[in-house]
């Protein structure tokens, strides 16, 4: 089996950065040893024989342990850029906001990139040209923190975590396009964000000054004023802020207030009656250019919140220095002779010291330990000179990430222009609430900086909708005192009632935001391991709207399996069906003959289900919960049409292929088993992503709505009342006959067994103008 990733952790960073190799330093990993496995054992072979009892109960771990295998066996690194890739399609550009590489995945994560998929699996579907990238927010200091904390070099720590967490999203059936994975910890990603730099600077719009600053006594770096909370504490310590008077570097986001107000507001309502193509362009841009009708509102309040107006202006310039390691060098020298001199765009990337592997480097938390790497050369004298030792916020790297996907094979340029103005702005972004100022803001100041530095086609916001999806809570228990208690300590009677089991006080019950320090988190991958990749991703998207916290119950997520073991079994009641040999009805023809009843019935449900589950799709509440209820509520009734024989082959096969079209963007390797198997049954080929989202035929067949109803009688006992569309009506007595024993046969048998008599003549009564 090939592995699912492109290269080896050793390989990534095995070798020094140049045009032809992008690698980040020289460091010794001859200690690590990584694998991409699948998380379930798998054998070699996956029988694939229809027998009616392997139907009973689906086998979550061996479907999904073949699919993924089927799927690992394409490299993905090998495949050209969906940006570099022609296509007459709309572009849909689906992001969610990537992590940091912190260790593991956590729920949190499982549902922001699960809400991602389904959208993007939706949309290929749907007859887009989808670009659904991810990568990997890989500076900063928890990574740095944390590798110091292991005595493990801050590179060698982060691509760790990378490896592990790609093997974590791979195993969720995550459908990114992977060949436009980025690193911002390497060379040809912090090239081009130095180069930002050196463009802000030229601009005048950067600037260094010494002033009273936050400073972290913990993580031992300066703080933005965004990053200290309402008690005086840092966002990520949690210590006291002290002030301390030190020069550090700043970005003018100031002179873009006006700006960033205008582009919070609602588009205006223009009461023109121009109809020109120019115009509706102009109209159309102007309005993905404001936000006030496409953001949350609470989003939008935060945001003006922040800046404040020109009689209460609140924003500051954005203190962008970290006194740390683990970040993007500042371009900048310091000469005696020429004083501070911004690096040439030729002469970068300034990399990080590249001798990291001992204790004392690696706990060297900032650049001014390394003194042979700070000797340089002055650009404009040629005389010595000094490096600057700070490195850059981490929210640089992030505020321009989405653009750098678009483009991120181009060793020359940050980005090529035509190719933003086609893909740009971002369709859906999907990230928590906690970005909604830092992130957010950066992000918009950058792209309205880069509009007028590069020449975009006014590309002024570049996230025009916006999906903050709610938190992932647990089930959280603590004592009066509001201390915590671990899960194995405490008996949850499931009634908001527990007890810790060591002294029997009664805890307090609460849902809140899962994390270590509560013992409330869940493992996802323990989860994957026990109930499947689909049913996790289908109890994500069902258990809340997306917009709403999550109340995570382990208890609940069965429901989901169920459902899937209901699915299981009618798709072997079709192959029963199929496998009877029993005839469809044909006219002369050759076409379907009219639909009975219940048939009708049964694809106006259907194509009222595709109608309301596309409308959830295209947003903009993305009401996953009511799709999967909605789906559920189909696949009952279908349920009951096949097992009662009601349904023809080729109906049932029409019904089946739109629900595994409608589960695929929710649980793909389901969907795709479901479609294998029908292909298989039907004698036809082709995977279920190569097909079309179903489409609404409701005019056609919804004029085959039922009637009329037949009563069927033996000796005065009703033996059964069949629905049978209008057109029935016309037919003649012998023919309608025929086509009710067709639909009641076995009941009908069982009666006049029961009565002892024969069958005799069937005589037809018509009431009405029926």
């Amino acid at each position: 089996m090939r592995r699912l990733l492109p290269v080896s952790l050793r390989q990534l960073v095995s070798r020094r950065y140049s045009p032809t190799s992008h690698r980040i330093s020289n460091i010794n990993l001859s200690h690590l040893s990584y694998t991409s496995t699948l998380y379930y054992s798998t054998s070699s072979s996956f029988p694939e024989s229809n027998d009616s009892n392997q139907f009973n109960s689906y086998p979550t771990k061996k479907i999904e342990a073949k699919w993924q295998q089927i799927w690992s066996t394409v490299d993905q690194s090998s495949l050209p850029l969906v940006t570099d890739t022609p296509s007459s399609k709309p572009k849909k550009y689906i992001l969610s906001m990537f992590p940091y590489p912190s260790g593991k995945l956590h729920m949190g994560h499982v549902r922001v990139y699960t809400l991602c998929d389904a959208l993007a699996r939706y949309h290929r579907l749907n007859g887009s040209q989808v670009l659904n990238p991810m990568g990997w927010d890989a500076f900063g200091l928890p990574a740095e923190n944390a590798a110091i904390d292991h005595n493990v070099p801050a590179p060698v720590w982060t691509f760790q975590n990378i490896q592990t967490m790609k093997r974590q999203l791979q195993h969720l059936a995550f459908s990114f396009d992977w060949q436009h994975e980025l690193y911002t910890c390497k060379p040809d990603y912090y090239k081009f964000t130095q180069d930002l730099f050196l463009d802000l600077f030229e601009s005048n719009l950067c600037y260094q000054k010494e002033s009273s600053v936050n400073w972290d006594p913990i993580d031992q770096t300066v703080l933005a004023n965004e990053q200290v909370d309402e008690n005086g504490k840092s966002w990520r310590s949690g210590a006291k802020v002290e002030k301390k008077l030190m020069k550090q570097w700043y970005f003018k986001i100031t002179a873009f207030t006006d700006q960033l107000l205008s582009g919070l507001q609602a588009p205006n309502q223009s009461n023109s009656k121009l109809d020109s193509k120019s115009h509706s362009e102009s109209k159309s841009k102007q309005d993905l250019n404001k936000l006030g009708d496409k953001w949350p509102k609470n989003v939008i309040a935060m945001q003006k919140q922040w800046i404040g107006d020109k009689k209460n202006p609140k924003l500051h310039d954005w203190l962008i220095s970290r006194q740390r390691y683990w970040g993007t060098p500042i371009p900048i020298i310091h000469c005696s002779s020429c004083g501070t001199v911004p690096v040439p765009k030729t002469d970068t990337p300034i990399l990080l010291p590249e001798s990291i592997s001992s204790s004392t480097d690696i706990k060297n938390r900032s650049l001014q330990g390394f003194e042979e790497w700070i000797k340089t050369t002055c650009p404009k004298c040629k005389g010595p000179a000094r490096r600057e030792t700070d490195t850059m916020d981490t929210f640089i790297d992030s505020s321009w990430y989405f653009l750098r996907y678009i483009d991120c094979n181009n060793k020359n340029e940050i980005f090529n222009v035509d190719k933003i103005n086609k893909w740009m702005p971002v369709d859906i972004y999907i990230g928590g609430i906690e970005h909604a100022i830092l992130h957010l803001l950066y992000s918009r100041f950058i792209m309205k900086f880069l509009n007028d530095k590069k020449g975009l086609k006014s590309i002024l916001e570049p996230f025009p909708f916006l999906l903050t999806q709610g938190m992932v809570q647990g089930r959280t228990f603590k004592r009066k005192d509001g201390t915590f208690v671990k899960n194995i300590d405490v008996q949850d009677f499931g009634n908001d009632k527990a007890i810790e089991t060591t002294t029997g006080e009664e805890l307090v019950i609460s849902w809140e935001k899962m994390s270590k320090s509560k013992y409330n988190g869940v493992d996802p991958e323990a989860v994957v391991q026990q109930w499947g990749a689909d049913t996790t991703r289908l109890f994500m998207l069902f258990k809340a709207p997306p917009q709403m916290a999550l109340e995570w119950e382990q208890s609940a997520i069965v429901g989901q399996q169920r459902w899937l073991n209901r699915l299981w079994k009618i798709l072997g009641n079709f192959i029963t069906l199929k496998q009877t040999n029993r005839k469809d009805h044909k006219n002369e023809s050759g076409t379907e003959q009219d639909l009975s009843a219940s048939e009708g019935k049964l694809l106006e449900k259907t194509n009222q289900t595709v109608k309301n589950i596309t409308e959830i799709f295209e947003g903009p509440e993305y009401n996953f919960n009511v799709a999967i209820a909605e789906l559920m509520k189909l696949s009952n009734i279908f349920a009951e049409e096949i097992e009662g024989g009601k349904t023809r082959v080729e109906v049932a096969e029409k019904v089946l292929r739109k629900i595994a079209l409608m589960m695929y963007p929710m649980a793909p390797h389901f969907a795709s088993e479901v479609w294998k198997r029908l292909n298989e049954e039907m004698g036809k080929t082709g995977e279920i992503e190569e097909s079309e989202w179903p489409k609404v035929e409701m005019e056609k067949e919804g004029k085959k709505e039922k009637e009329v109803k037949v009563v069927v009688q033996v000796g005065g006992t009703k033996v059964d009342v069949v629905e049978m569309s209008g057109e029935w009506k016309e037919k003649g007595d012998e023919e309608l006959v025929l086509e009710v024993r067709r639909l009641v046969g076995e009941k009908l048998e069982g009666v006049l067994k029961e009565k002892g008599t024969g069958e005799g003549k069937a005589k037809v009564v018509r009431k009405g103008k029926g």
